[in-house]
């Protein structure tokens, strides 16, 4: 009986530290990386642009699941197609700019906060939501009067994707990004959803 007693005082004594231990760890990173984006309207080019993305990332991780959320900026870049012109002649300088095929660069700032499940050793799959808030747009080649116009001020997307952790701090990660709402701010066209391809590297702070 006084044995039981012991080792029950001493688990109580430890429960502490055994609590301790499995409190999830935070990490603070910095990351940068790629994203090739497109619009899945009828109206654009359906090819993937290549721009750049950086910002930084925190998180608490516990032996198998965790939760991050991140902000950083990226840019997207959206080719219009060749029936563009006849639904949004409107916005156009000129009629002769029918002719040609124009890029919009949109500036995007983005939080993903996501759900951390450990798949194997190293290896992490990540979920949830992505809020994107539209901070610019460039019409690289001239062709409308106010690129703006075209686009809502943000959307909100979903991603999936994984994370690998590597030596010396850093880890890689590949997801796919998909629009939920839309961001066509005018009344006409179809509807415009982005998709997304990211790749990007992170040091990890802490």
């Amino acid at each position: 009986m006084k044995s039981n007693k012991l080792i029950l005082g001493i688990l109580l004594a430890l429960s502490p530290v055994f609590s301790f231990a499995q409190m999830p760890k935070l990490q603070l990173g910095i990351k940068a990386g790629v994203n090739l984006s497109k619009l899945n309207g009828d109206n654009w080019d359906g090819g993937y642009k290549t721009n750049l993305l950086g910002g930084v990332e925190a998180g608490f991780y516990g032996p198998h699941i965790g939760i991050s959320a991140e902000a950083f900026f990226n840019q997207s870049s959206y080719v219009t197609g060749d029936n563009f012109h006849d639904i949004y002649h409107q916005y156009y300088n000129n009629v002769g700019d029918s002719l040609k095929q124009g890029t919009f660069r949109v500036s995007y700032m983005s939080i993903p906060v996501l759900f951390n499940f450990k798949l194997l050793n190293l290896l992490w799959v990540q979920v949830g939501p992505q809020f994107n808030g539209v901070v610019g747009v460039k019409d690289v080649n001239n062709i409308v009067h106010d690129a703006k116009d075209l686009f809502k001020g943000g959307d909100i997307s979903g991603v999936a994707g994984v994370r690998l952790n590597l030596p010396f701090h850093l880890s890689v990660g590949a997801r796919y990004v998909f629009g939920l709402t839309e961001l066509n701010a005018q009344s006409v066209g179809d509807s415009w959803k982005q998709r997304n391809i990211q790749i990007h590297l992170t040091y990890n702070l802490l």
